[in-house]
């Protein structure tokens, strides 16, 4: 082998060195920004998962407020239907009373007339748009004590004092209705007599404990004495 061969292998061996360091280099290089893809690819992979769970938690909190809402809507809604309904009930109500109250005004006006028939009707008519009063129940009580209907007069004073029980001057038209009832019971019927009188001694001892005061009003009232008087005590 001579000088000119030597000097052209040199050459290529030196030249297989570079490309093999290029090839080197190359790869490197190449793995460097594979290596860099990827690290960059984790962290938009975990910035996407980060974006994923804040979107997740925010569409969470949102279905909560929009659930919280139509929650706070539907209750709104029963509280608006619940307040109609009591106006609703109210204006009935008032209605009724004042239905009654005019019927009331009537049998008032035809009791004084001695029309007691009539009185019985309209109160009747007044219970109808008011049936919890009471008091309209206890003058119609009194109308039909009046018309002789005594057993309708008990039976409707008896409702009345169920309707309010504190109210003495229904116990003071019970045992006036009791009294009146004793009086046209015949020999027969002494047993009913007695029981009567003494559901009257009932009645003016109930009314008597509620108001003291009535115990004047009672030994005043002539009609009162005439039926009850041979019960009381001296």
């Amino acid at each position: 082998m001579n000088d000119t061969d030597t000097a052209v292998l040199s050459r290529s061996a030196r030249r297989s060195a570079l490309l093999s360091l290029f090839g080197t280099i190359a790869v490197a290089i190449a793995m460097v920004a594979t290596f860099w893809q990827l690290h960059n690819a984790r962290e938009n992979l975990g910035l996407a998962r980060d974006e994923e769970r804040q979107l997740r938690s925010r569409g969470e909190k949102l279905k909560l407020e929009n659930e919280q809402r139509v929650a706070e809507n539907v209750q709104r809604a029963a509280e608006n239907r619940k307040l109609q309904e009591q106006a609703t009930e109210m204006r009935s109500k008032l209605e009724g009373q004042r239905t009654a109250l005019e019927a009331v005004r009537s049998a008032v006006t035809a009791f004084h007339a001695s029309k007691f028939d009539l009185a019985v009707k309209s109160y009747d008519e007044a219970l109808k748009a008011d049936p919890e009063n009471p008091y309209v129940q206890k003058l119609r009580a009194y109308s039909l004590f009046r018309l002789n209907r005594v057993d309708e007069a008990i039976a409707a004073e008896l409702q009345a004092l169920e309707g309010d029980k504190n109210y003495a001057r229904g116990y003071f038209d019970l045992a006036r209705f009791y009294c009146k009832r004793a009086t046209e019971r015949t020999q027969p019927e002494a047993d009913a007599q007695r029981q009567d009188e003494e559901k009257a001694l009932e009645a003016i001892k109930t009314m008597l404990h509620l108001d003291q005061k009535m115990s004047s009003e009672m030994r005043d009232d002539s009609e009162f004495m005439r039926y009850c008087g041979h019960i009381l005590p001296l």
